[in-house]
């Protein structure tokens, strides 16, 4: 029975906000590393996006080098380009690499004919046969899957006749006795829940993928989408996700990698092993009073606050600070409700255009005001229209010196 780590979506170089992830991104490597040292796979499948930039600085690219160089002394490493990987980059590692079959660098989709079937033996006799597809811009299509019909075709279509091509090259010469089959895409497929991190420009319908296009295999390991998650379609797929938190939408997600046991010609059976390396993300919501009872359960967190005020407070941020010493602030953000407007009309049901009262109204309730409450920029609004048509020298209104005069707030 062969045995495949599954992993993915590191994103190595990404930050959040200004705050530097180097360090979380080290310690869930070298925790993946660990896990690969104690199950001993005889194959680990990397699914895309290695790096968070197609053009990764240096210090990125040595980590994700190291950490792969460290897991290709387990077993033979596979990695697929993402849509936040340059294949050009990575048809550079494969020529630095030359020969050494322990890591190889998926950069495009080729035919079975021309290498886009990979095969690897195992110590048990087996062969591992993967068929590789890093991911495809709508824009850039591969001209080798064999219908020219299909030039113009759908993006789902194209790919559905890729996976025809190389399901047909899994069982070239496939031996029943042996032989593992491996679907390995980075690729959104419909249905799939998203963590809300990824890139939406390639999350969109137009990239999406129905699971019963995959070739007939044991197991389709699958990246892009950050969420960890099982693949409902006829085969046994599995999403193996982000191993940090990208973004304060996965703040609540158990990160993992999957452990695949697979036998020639049945399902696999796949185990979610945690990660819980990295600093956690937190996010502070709430009255004062709220986010200082639960400042002293943050530590050393990546957080980011909301304080839900009815008027401005003196000094909030240096106050909030000096609650979460020990954590990595990377925003605080005050809520104050006497800067927005509450709803003063109710939109018509027909299709009439606003009134600029009502778009002014609506601004006020949705982006609020800086400094002045919201019902003086209000009022100022309605006395400067009054002004305008009564053609008057002066503009009359309460707190219209306070607007004029006071400070504007400074940009971070």
């Amino acid at each position: 029975m062969a045995r495949i780590l599954h992993i993915s979506d590191w994103h190595i170089g990404a930050s959040l906000y200004r705050a530097d992830r180097s360090a979380d991104h080290a310690a869930v490597l070298v925790e993946t590393i660990a896990l690969a040292q104690e199950h001993q796979p005889d194959l680990i499948l990397h699914t895309g996006d290695v790096f968070d930039a197609l053009i990764p600085g240096h210090r990125a690219m040595r980590q994700a080098i190291d950490a792969l160089t460290a897991l290709a002394a387990v077993a033979p490493v596979v990695v697929l380009a993402g849509n936040h990987d340059h294949p050009r980059l990575f048809e550079v590692f494969s020529t630095l690499r030359g020969i050494d079959r322990r890591l190889t660098f998926v950069a495009r989709v080729k035919p079975p004919d021309r290498g886009g079937i990979i095969d690897v033996p195992t110590a048990a006799g087996e062969r591992i046969r993967i068929a590789p597809v890093p991911f495809i811009h709508q824009n850039r299509f591969v001209d080798w899957f064999g219908d020219d019909a299909l030039i113009h075709a759908k993006y789902a279509d194209k790919v559905r006749a890729i996976n025809r091509g190389l399901g047909d090259g899994l069982l070239d010469g496939y031996d029943g006795a042996c032989d593992v089959l491996i679907y390995a895409a980075h690729l959104h497929v419909s249905g799939a829940v998203l963590g809300g991190s990824e890139r939406r420009v390639h999350i969109t319908e137009e990239y999406a993928t129905g699971p019963e296009s995959f070739p007939t295999v044991s197991y389709a390991a699958l990246g892009h989408i950050h969420k960890p998650q099982s693949v409902a379609g006829p085969r046994t797929a599995e999403y193996a996700g982000s191993p940090l938190p990208l973004d304060f939408g996965e703040r609540e997600e158990a990160k993992s990698v999957v452990l695949v046991e697979c036998a020639p010609g049945r399902p696999a059976r796949v185990q979610r092993l945690p990660l819980t390396g990295g600093r956690p993300l937190r996010l502070l919501h709430g009255t004062l009073t709220e986010v200082e009872a639960a400042a002293a359960s943050v530590g050393e967190a990546i957080v980011k606050v909301v304080v839900e005020t009815e008027d401005p407070i003196d000094g909030l941020v240096d106050h909030v600070r000096g609650l979460l010493e020990g954590a990595t602030i990377v925003e605080i953000v005050e809520n104050v409700a006497s800067r927005r407007l509450e709803a003063a009309h109710t939109r018509a049901t027909d299709e009439r255009e606003q009134t600029l009262d009502e778009l002014f109204d609506d601004y006020l309730r949705e982006r609020g005001t800086k400094s002045v409450s919201a019902v003086t920029v209000k009022a100022l609004w309605g006395a400067v229209q009054t002004a305008v048509a009564e053609d008057a020298e002066e503009v009359a209104v309460d707190g219209l010196r306070d607007v004029l005069t006071c400070e504007l707030p400074v940009p971070a």
